[in-house]
């Protein structure tokens, strides 16, 4: 009976993992309609816990598989890459990988969390737990392409350096746009009306996507130039 129920279960999590790309590609294609989003994952959120995201993967692994996975994977390939030459870096690759991509996860969550919590202030839902996870799960999915566009400027910067200045611009900015484009139609749709709040809180979430974005290429850039060797560590 035990074994039964261990190859049920194993059944199950094998049509669930067969689901996964269908699901991502079907997330990801609704994530460049923010409020499209913002409105299946409010009709979701009035559900009872355990009925939410069953015809579907849930906003938060769908972040996880999009996102937090494919940064892991290049920064890991990075670290593996210059481990030789920097022992410093070497020692990071040495971490356990589910130490380093917790690390990882929380860095690249603040972003979303920083918007949700933002947005769940000014609109007065800052003390509702449960807004606030609602507001996450939505930018965790509304901030995806956004993310991905960054992405592909720093793979793009590693693999080409200057023989990519133009299109790695052009995807740096595109995360700039996107991202400010997600974050305000999240502001518009759950800000109470009132303009000057919208606009306040529109000129915050674009603050934020700049302030992420040099942060990150600046950690992109370092990491780089570290890998060509024109940046040596002491």
């Amino acid at each position: 009976m035990e074994q039964l129920k261990v190859l049920q279960t194993l059944d199950q999590v094998i049509f669930e993992i067969g689901m996964w790309p269908r699901d991502v590609a079907r997330r990801l294609r609704s994530a460049f309609v923010p409020w499209r989003v913002h409105r299946d994952i409010k009709e979701e959120w009035a559900k009872e816990p355990a009925l939410r995201f069953r015809n579907g993967i849930s906003p938060n692994l769908f972040w996880i598989l999009s996102v937090l996975v494919p940064y892991f994977l290049l920064l890991d390939h990075y670290f593996r890459a210059v481990a030789e030459r920097y022992p410093q870096i070497g020692n990071l690759a040495a971490q356990p990988w589910p130490l380093r991509m917790m690390v990882l996860a929380v860095v690249l969550a603040a972003w979303p969390m920083s918007c949700s919590l933002l947005i769940a202030k000014r609109s007065g839902q800052a003390l509702d737990r449960e807004a606030t996870k609602r507001l996450f799960a939505t930018h965790c999915v509304v901030l995806v392409p956004a993310s991905l566009s960054l992405l592909t400027s720093l793979v793009l910067c590693a693999l080409f350096q200057e023989r990519s200045r133009t299109m790695n611009g052009v995807f740096f900015y595109g995360f700039v746009v996107l991202g400010f484009y997600a974050q305000v139609a999240i502001a518009m749709a759950e800000m109470p009306p009132g303009w000057f709040r919208r606009i306040e809180t529109m000129w915050d979430c674009f603050g934020r996507t700049l302030g992420h974005a040099i942060v990150i290429a600046l950690v992109g850039l370092t990491l780089i130039m570290l890998g060509l060797g024109r940046m040596p560590i002491p």
